[in-house]
C-alpha cells in the first residue's frame, strides 16, 4: 500500500510538472513579442527625442527693401525749327503754279470761270490769263471790263503786250503799274509771267516794300532796253506817258 501510494504520488507529480511546463511552454511566444513591442516603442521614443534635439531651428525671414528705381535723365527733345517764312516772291510762284495745276487739272474752262470769281483770289493776289497765240485777255480782275480784249503788239494795254513778250516757261519777273486787289490802289507791283500750254499766267505782289535800289535798277535797265531796241525819240515819248510809271 504503501509503495503504491508513493507510485501515485510520483506520477501525480510528473503529471502536475507535464501540465506546468506545457502551460509555461504555450505562453512564452506572448511573452516574448510583448517584450519586443515594449523595445521597438522604447527605440521609437528615442529616436525621435534624438531627432527633436538635434534639428536646427528654420531661419527667420531677414526684412530686405525693395530695389529703388533709379532714376534716369530724360533727355530734352531740340526743339522743331520752325520753317523759315516765305517771302512775297515766293507767295507769288506758288500761286501761279497752283494756277497751272488747275488748269491742267480742269481744263481752260473752269479755270477761267473760277479765276474770275472772288474764290481766285489768294493772298492779294490775283490771276492774269492771256491767249498766247491770240493775245486775248481771258482774267483780268482788276479791270473785268477788259477781258476778252486784244492786249497784243500794237494794242494800247503795253503792260499786257509786255507780259506776253516776257513770259518763260521758268518764269521771268518784272515790275509794274497794276492795281492792289484788296486797296483797289494803283501801285507798283512785282509780277511773275510764266507761259504754259500757250497761256501766259501772271500774278503780282505789293511792290511798295520791295528794295528800292533793286527796284531803281530794272527800270533804268528797261529804259536802256527800249532806247537800244526804239532809239532816243521813242524813249522820250515812253517816259513822257503814263506808260513809264514803273518801279518806285
Amino acid at each position: 500500500m504503501v509503495r503504491e501510494d508513493y507510485v501515485l504520488r510520483i506520477d501525480r507529480a510528473h503529471r502536475l510538472r507535464r501540465i506546468w511546463t506545457g502551460s509555461k511552454d504555450r505562453r512564452a511566444p506572448g511573452v516574448r513579442a510583448l517584450f519586443a513591442l515594449l523595445i521597438v516603442a522604447a527605440v521609437a521614443v528615442l529616436a525621435i527625442a534624438c531627432t527633436d534635439d538635434d534639428a536646427a531651428p528654420a531661419p527667420e525671414p531677414v526684412a530686405t527693401e525693395a530695389p529703388q528705381p533709379t532714376a534716369t535723365a530724360t533727355a530734352t527733345p531740340e526743339p522743331t525749327p520752325e520753317p523759315a517764312s516765305l517771302s512775297d516772291d515766293d507767295l507769288t510762284r506758288a500761286f501761279v503754279t497752283s494756277a497751272i495745276e488747275y488748269y491742267d487739272e480742269h481744263g481752260l474752262d473752269a479755270t477761267v470761270e473760277f479765276y474770275k470769281s472772288e474764290a481766285g483770289i489768294e493772298s492779294g493776289r490775283t490771276l492774269i490769263l492771256v491767249d498766247a497765240t491770240e493775245y486775248v485777255l481771258l482774267v483780268y480782275r482788276a479791270i473785268p471790263a477788259l477781258q476778252g480784249q486784244y492786249v497784243g503788239p500794237d494794242s494800247s494795254f503795253t503792260t499786257l503786250a509786255h507780259f506776253t513778250e516776257l513770259a518763260t516757261e521758268e518764269g521771268a519777273w518784272s515790275v509794274t503799274r497794276g492795281i492792289n486787289p484788296e486797296t483797289k490802289q494803283e501801285e507798283p507791283r512785282r509780277a511773275l509771267v510764266v507761259l504754259h500750254d500757250g497761256l501766259v499766267f501772271a500774278s503780282s505782289h505789293s511792290a511798295l516794300v520791295q528794295d528800292v535800289a533793286e527796284s531803281v535798277k530794272e527800270y533804268v535797265s528797261r529804259a536802256i532796253a527800249k532806247y537800244e531796241a526804239a532809239g532816243l525819240d521813242a524813249v522820250i515819248s515812253h517816259y513822257n506817258s503814263r506808260d513809264s510809271l514803273e518801279g518806285q
